[in-house]
């Protein structure tokens, strides 16, 4: 029999468990303000255990939030939108820029909490935690450079046609990021949106998400009213009632096609409806006749293992030749 798997532990008496975190969810972002939650609220129970006793660790506690306070942030995010004239889409590009820039400067003050929580909740080890923010507050700074780069660009050609192409923001935006990367993810649809001027619901994740909650007063004193507003909750209560509406324009999601096609027909007009989706993600490695098998195996290894294969861009499939299959194996 094969070993088992033991849980992940950690000892009372160490730094590490003094020093574990607690974050208080019973609260929603909404209209820009955050306000407490006076209603039910469901305990974020970390993956790893107490060694000395195997007992569970409590790392904080997340707002249940019900259909009713669901649909009253779409609407809020609608009423932010304006059909295109509220404040925040009616901004200059530079003027949006500038707003991300501060919440940049916000979150980083507060990266020490945010890595702390995405290791306790998720798993993830210190570099891979702290990786994780690095890269997304990276990555927005090269999304900022990349929207001053389309607002500044004149004329266009393609195939002799001359154009002075402007983008506008479309309109709504619910999105939905993942339990494995959480705060990357959800930023890689998020961002982009509000540096366009779209305004935002934003579906936090029930495993992952308690760094979100941390992050809610920056947002709050950051955008307008409306812009940016925060769902937390079971998915199943809180987004089919929020698609219902109709007033969703986009909807960025990662997760089953099957979730995804039963939340598009949720919406009045799914026709109109822009979707932005990551769906399940079958990679396949590849091993041809030629490679250099020491690489080919330690790649594939890495590629299929690394965070326990729970990445979007995990390998999940590999066709090794035939001619090398045995030597590959024995790799």
């Amino acid at each position: 029999m094969a070993a088992q798997i033991q849980n992940p532990t950690v000892s009372s008496e160490s730094e590490v468990y003094k020093k574990r975190p607690y974050v208080d969810g019973a609260k929603i972002l909404m209209n820009g303000k955050v306000t407490p939650w006076e209603g039910k609220c469901s305990d974020v129970i970390s993956p790893v255990f107490v060694e000395e006793t195997g007992s569970e660790i409590t790392i904080g506690k997340q707002a249940v939030m019900t259909a009713k306070e669901s649909v009253e942030a779409v609407e809020c995010a609608a009423k932010a939108w304006a059909r295109g004239r509220g404040p925040w889409a009616t901004k200059t590009v530079e003027e949006r820029i500038a707003a991300v820039e501060s919440l940049v400067v916000k979150l980083k003050a507060i990266r020490t909490e945010i890595v702390s929580v995405l290791q306790w909740e998720i798993c993830k080890n210190d570099a891979d935690a702290a990786k994780e923010f690095d890269r997304t507050m990276d990555f927005v700074v090269a999304l900022i450079q990349e929207a001053r780069n389309l607002d500044s660009s004149g004329m266009v050609c393609e195939e002799s046609v001359h154009a002075i192409v402007k983008r506008s923001p479309i309109g709504v935006m619910m999105n939905l990021g993942p339990s494995n990367y959480p705060f990357n993810e959800t930023y890689a649809t998020l961002i982009p949106a509000l540096l366009m001027g779209n305004s935002v619901v934003m579906k936090i994740p029930n495993t992952g998400g308690l760094a979100h909650f941390l992050t809610m007063e920056a947002y709050a004193e950051t955008f307008p009213a409306g812009v940016v507003n925060f769902v937390s909750g079971r998915g199943r209560d809180t987004m089919p009632p929020i698609m219902a509406t109709g007033l969703v324009d986009i909807l960025a999601f990662i997760g089953s096609s099957k979730a995804a096609d039963s939340l598009v027909r949720q919406h009045p007009q799914p026709h109109r409806l822009k979707n932005l989706l990551s769906l399940d993600a079958k990679n396949l490695g590849i091993v041809l006749p030629d490679a250099d098998l020491e690489v080919a195996s330690k790649e594939c290894m890495l590629g299929s293992t690394s965070y326990n294969g729970q990445r979007c861009t995990a390998i999940k499939l590999m066709m090794v030749h035939k001619s090398v299959v045995d030597s590959f194996l024995e790799k």
